[in-house]
């Protein structure tokens, strides 16, 4: 996930957003009523960084695949919100991600996660970070799948499991 974050960066003027609704869940999407690429232009604005009105709208439609529909509106607040030099996503994903830390399926992707981080010890931590439980069961169960590949098959995986959401900017 640690790419979902920086492909976030790289499309808002340095921020970072992520995914969906599971399926089965009936949240109300406040984002809605939240014009994200607009607050992002005006912290853009604010911040003096340059902003990409079409890679944003690509952030906006990966967050809204990936992520849980509970958290958009939330997380995308956050960033746009953050102050100006803070540019990355983790601490607003972490805040969100709290709910689902200890409820499958990321509970189960954790502990599985953290087995293959022990064996292989090539790739980033962060793949195992707790901000990722922002993922729809979806994405979660996809990225829990990487899991079961050689260890140097597991960043390809990760990238076509968000690639599969939009989140290829």
């Amino acid at each position: 996930m640690r790419v979902l974050v920086v492909i976030v960066l790289a499309s808002c003027g340095g921020q970072v957003a992520g995914t969906q609704d599971d399926g089965g869940t009936t949240g109300t999407d406040a984002s809605a009523s939240f014009d994200f690429c607009a607050a992002m232009q005006k912290r853009a604005q604010t911040c003096s960084q340059t902003f990409d009105p079409t890679a944003c709208a690509k952030t906006k439609s990966c967050i809204d695949s990936a992520l849980h529909v509970e958290v958009r509106d939330g997380i995308e607040q956050c960033l746009a919100n953050q102050a100006c030099g803070t540019n990355s996503s983790d601490a607003c994903l972490a805040t969100f991600a709290q709910p689902y830390e200890n409820v499958p399926p990321f509970s189960d992707y954790a502990a599985k996660c953290a087995t293959k981080r022990a064996a292989c010890g090539t790739w980033p931590e962060d793949y195992c970070a707790t901000k990722y439980a922002v993922g729809t069961s979806e994405v979660t169960s996809a990225m829990s799948a990487c899991m079961d590949l050689a260890c140097d098959g597991i960043p390809a995986c990760f990238a076509s499991v968000l690639t599969s959401h939009g989140c290829n900017n």
